[in-house]
């Protein structure tokens, strides 16, 4: 049998591959999301905690949890396929379902998500950034489902 050997990039991070655990455990997965998509966040955590031996799956949950993102906001926003993430991020905060600074972080996060899949770039990205990019996604879905339900959109 052979042993998993953690990347040092998350063992500077994490020393042991329980606190990388404990950590994505703290991301809110709120009552309104749709049991469907807490599979998906589930997915993306599960992603990143394997990522702790693997770093390139940390790119896979990246994408993952773009895909899982621009998903509820055409679904919340009942958008068509064709509208564009910048659009569903302009549109979630015109409609009340993201504040300004929410729909800031997320254009970030969509830009470097476009810089990776359109430029084929290299996954050299501290894990850091990983867990933001990967975080704030997680915590703006949970509040886009709270708000779309208490408005009636959910």
């Amino acid at each position: 049998m052979s042993s998993k050997i953690p990347d040092p990039r998350w063992q500077a991070v994490f020393p042991d591959v329980t606190l990388l655990q404990d950590h994505v455990d703290r991301w809110p997965i709120g009552e309104a999301v749709p049991a469907r998509v807490v599979d998906y966040l589930r997915i993306t955590r599960a992603l990143i905690v394997e990522s702790y031996f693997c770093y390139e799956f940390a790119l896979v949950a990246s994408m993952w949890m773009m895909l899982t993102l621009e998903s509820t906001l055409r679904g919340c926003l009942n958008a068509k396929d064709s509208t564009s993430l910048e659009r569903l991020i302009n549109d979630a905060a015109d409609h009340g379902l993201l504040d300004s600074g929410g729909a800031t972080i997320l254009h970030e996060v969509r830009r470097l998500r476009n810089l990776i899949s359109h430029q084929a770039v290299s996954f050299d990205v501290p894990p850091e950034a990983v867990l933001q990019w990967i975080g704030n996604p997680q915590g703006a879905v949970s509040h886009i489902y709270t708000r779309a339900s208490n408005n009636g959109a959910a």
